[in-house]
């Protein structure tokens, strides 16, 4: 599905939910629900670039041991490695996954609440701009239209290596951005300068 059709799937959606077509919250959104659960991310600047890779691997099997309802072997056949590995990086990184199968989200809710996040999410950059009470009742809907937009999304599950490389670009040009140079960036990153410049 493309970026334009999902867009012009979910606009009569976020009319209602809004009472108004707002297009940059149209493509905000489109955009972001375009990508995987799994490649969501927060990017922390201070951290180096293996601190993390660390971390974002840790959320990536999170998110991903919720979608299999902490099946380990579905898992690690989604994320394109063997069990032993996965088995070995839960034991070093202390995930609970039998917390994680306690919990029994299904994913199809688990999707639905996380669309529902976002969209909200993206209405408070709207509070000084749309009008507080149409505001007020857009919040009060956003479950019911995640229900109806979470049927339109496709699924995808990238492989670590692919979250992995995802997340890595974003990072290095979120540090680059906040840097003087490309030598201060390889800095901060804690790494080579060559590597710097191969990976960008």
């Amino acid at each position: 599905m493309s970026q334009h059709s999902l867009e012009e799937q979910i606009k009569p959606k976020l009319t209602k939910l809004l009472g108004v077509s707002i297009e940059e919250l149209n493509e905000n959104i489109a955009q972001r629900l375009k990508q995987s659960p799994l490649l969501d991310f927060d990017i922390d600047t201070s951290l180096t670039l293996k601190e993390a890779k660390k971390r974002y691997r840790v959320t990536y099997f999170r998110r991903l041991l919720r979608m299999t309802y902490g099946n380990i072997s579905e898992a690690a056949k989604l994320a394109g490695i063997d069990r032993r590995s996965l088995h070995r990086f839960i034991s070093e990184t202390g995930i609970d996954v039998e917390r994680i199968r306690e919990e029994m989200i299904k994913p199809y809710e688990l999707r639905k609440d996380e669309i529902a996040g976002l969209i909200e999410g993206e209405l408070r950059q709207y509070e000084g701009i749309v009008h507080p009470q149409r505001l007020s009742e857009a919040y009060n809907k956003v479950y019911d239209v995640s229900s109806e937009i979470v049927d339109l999304l496709p699924e995808e599950h990238p492989t670590l290596k692919e979250a992995e490389e995802r997340f890595e670009k974003a990072f290095i040009n979120a540090v680059i951005k906040e840097s003087s140079s490309l030598r201060d960036a390889a800095h901060k990153l804690d790494i080579a300068y060559e590597t710097l410049l191969r990976k960008k």
